[in-house]
């Protein structure tokens, strides 16, 4: 069974997040306790739809849930009814429900821990939820064959039933102990600022949802590469992967994390859909909508984590605009991903359910990571004499043949930058050649990544003149430079030195100031 609210896009646009959560909340709490006392376990929460089943873990009674299944499906629209009437007293709304229940076999699989449910029963269940009238339930014929004369349909279109009324009682039992209250829920939440990310893939021919053994590649590779760039993978669904950046522990570059993360699931699909082309399977399409905003997250209803709010469905509406291969930003995930993030502007997408348009933009690529790019500050650098001396006699002493290396340690914002800035700055006015190194804020095995080979983008600031090797120069003016020798072109093993344009034979020495090293 799905069972998704009709309109929530827009009542997310009315109500802010710890309202709507407050409301999901009441709401998810009536259907679970519904669910669970007719057997039904629900598998997952994404947004304000629900995936629940009935009969995967009770005995085979020749029925396969159906039966139990209608009878929750028609008790939650009564209780959404009651429902209604005190959600309209205190925030002026109203909850429409729409429905689908199929019935058919169903493939349980675990990708890194979770139990995923595929397969057909499934898909089919969504496509007719999304066919079903406002408060409504249509089922499936196989469905309403289960369910036997206990339950009254009508046609609802080619292999649909719309549930009419079920004619024996409903016999609702509440789960015991309850689920969790909207108070208690909400006690533990915490409203922030996080990124989304929605994939979805469907197979190259059409035919739908991936298979199991396809499925279960699909969502371990996920999972890995989100959980590796800091993501938490909050649901699955369907063939769907839902994953938060900046949900259990926030981070100033949680938009670019998703980005790459979107990016590297896209790139990396190419290795999924070679090897199920060698197996005979189609191969698989991806789409997937990032997008950054506020909302309200916390232990929801009964097991599940309720992560809701506006941002959550525009990244949803973004990953089901997006054409197959595309990945698909919202405007402020790409401003807080930065310049690294090379993006096409889009007209603005009219999605379901929103009154205003959807401003959003195609992901082209992501250049590399670099150094960032700081001006030097108007005003003079104040109170650092010390440091800088200790810096300049470093680079005294490097520059007489023996390197220095020097660590600039301190509390975030005490000045550290602009201190590295200044005493480049310095450094390339008396001659020195500054290359800038880079290492990501997360990864792994990336802590010596930039001085294992040469940077990615070198930037040379100042390089010294070149010469004949057979006339010296002086490679640069300043106190702590003299002139280099000439550089013997007959001699063998000697690197170019710095008034050297070409090499000479061999590698294993070089020339330094005053002599050969």
């Amino acid at each position: 069974m799905v069972s998704d609210l009709e309109g929530s896009t827009a009542l997310a646009e009315r109500l802010d997040p710890e309202s709507l959560r407050e409301v999901l909340h009441r709401y998810f709490d009536e259907v679970r306790a519904v669910f669970e006392a007719h057997g039904g376990r629900i598998e997952k929460v994404v947004g304000d739809a629900v995936v629940a089943v009935f009969g995967l873990d009770a005995p085979d009674d020749g029925t396969d849930g159906a039966l139990p299944a209608v009878r929750a499906a028609a008790e939650t629209l009564a209780a959404v009814g009651t429902l209604n009437d005190r959600l309209e007293a205190r925030w002026g709304v109203r909850l429409v429900t729409r429905t689908g229940i199929a019935t058919g076999d169903l493939e349980v699989a675990d990708a890194a821990g979770d139990r995923v449910i595929s397969g057909a029963a499934a898909d089919t269940a969504g496509l007719l939820e999304r066919s079903a009238p406002g408060l409504g339930v249509v089922m499936a014929d196989a469905t309403a064959a289960g369910a036997g004369p206990a339950v009254r349909t009508a046609p609802a279109g080619p292999g649909a039933r719309l549930l009419v009324e079920v004619t024996e009682p409903l016999e609702a039992r509440r789960a015991a102990g309850g689920a969790a209250t909207a108070g208690d829920a909400a006690a533990r939440e915490t409203r922030r600022t996080v990124t989304i990310v929605f994939a979805d893939v469907t197979t190259a021919d059409g035919a739908g949802a991936p298979d199991r053994d396809a499925a279960t590649r699909w969502f371990t590779g996920a999972r890995a590469v989100l959980e590796r760039h800091g993501g938490t993978v909050e649901r699955y669904i369907g063939d769907a992967v839902m994953a938060v950046f900046g949900l259990e522990r926030r981070r100033e570059d949680d938009a670019l994390r998703a980005v790459l993360a979107a990016a590297e699931i896209r790139d990396a699909l190419a290795g999924v859909n070679a090897g199920l082309v060698a197996s005979g399977s189609p191969p698989l399409r991806l789409r997937v909508g990032v997008n950054t905003g506020n909302l309200v997250a916390g232990s929801g209803a009964g097991r599940e984590r309720l992560v809701t709010g506006d941002a959550v469905n525009v990244a949803a509406r973004l990953q089901q605009a997006a054409a197959p291969g595309e990945v698909l930003l919202g405007s402020v995930t790409a401003a807080l991903a930065g310049d690294r993030v090379r993006a096409d502007a889009l007209e603005p997408l009219t999605v379901r359910g929103r009154a205003e348009p959807v401003t959003a933009l195609r992901l082209v690529g992501v250049g590399p990571a670099r150094a960032r790019a700081r001006a030097r500050a108007a005003t003079p650098l104040a109170g650092r004499e010390a440091e800088l001396a200790r810096l300049q006699a470093a680079l005294e002493v490097a520059a007489a043949g023996r390197p220095r290396l020097v660590v600039l340690a301190g509390d975030p914002g005490v000045g550290k930058s602009r201190l590295a800035g200044e005493f480049s700055a310095r450094a390339t006015a008396e001659g020195a050649l500054v290359l800038h190194g880079h290492c990501p804020a997360h990864g792994e095995g990336i802590t010596f990544r930039p001085i294992v080979g040469p940077p990615a983008s070198p930037r040379v600031t100042d390089r010294p003149p070149r010469a004949s090797c057979s006339t010296p120069s002086r490679a640069a003016t300043g106190p702590w430079r003299t002139a280099w020798p000439p550089c013997p072109g007959t001699r063998r093993s000697c690197t170019p030195c710095p008034s050297c344009s070409g090499r000479c034979a061999g590698s294993s020495r070089g020339w330094r100031r005053g002599g050969r090293w």
